[in-house]
């Protein structure tokens, strides 16, 4: 074999085998961020469960569960308030709306995403599920 194609044929392996490398590196980055990812959206909830307060992963909610909400707390799953005394969610992340807005027998949707600003609300999980899932609220 000629010395230029034995030259090449050096390069060429050095080459795939830098590549390999990055490649493998880039699969392990990519499952340490998933794993990030997984925990990231990972809330513990107040819930209302048989009659009594506990607190569970927000993936564990399940239809009719009782969700107690604070100021501060992010809204899970889409809701229906049902009974709040001027409830104010925030939902600037979703719609853009600068304003946070009152909730209540007027405006009665809660959107997933969204953040309470003031008081307590309670509320039912109606549907579950990771995508759009959505909630009717009891007290």
């Amino acid at each position: 074999m000629p010395y230029f194609m034995s030259n090449a044929l050096r390069q060429n392996s050095l080459q795939l085998a830098a590549h390999a490398a990055g490649a493998g590196n880039d699969y392990q980055k990519d499952k340490q961020f998933r794993k990030l990812n997984e925990k990231k959206d990972l809330l513990d909830v107040k819930m209302i469960r048989g009659g009594s307060q506990i607190l569970i992963p927000n993936p564990q909610i399940v239809v009719g569960d009782v969700t107690i909400l604070q100021p501060g707390d992010k809204i899970t799953a889409d809701g229906v308030v049902i009974d709040s005394h001027n409830m104010v969610v925030d939902e600037a992340s979703l719609t853009g709306e600068s304003e946070p807005i009152k909730k209540g027998s007027k405006d009665m949707f809660c959107r997933a995403g969204t953040t309470v600003c003031q008081l307590p609300l309670c509320w039912q999980q109606k549907y579950s599920g990771r995508s759009t899932s959505t909630c009717t609220s009891y007290l």
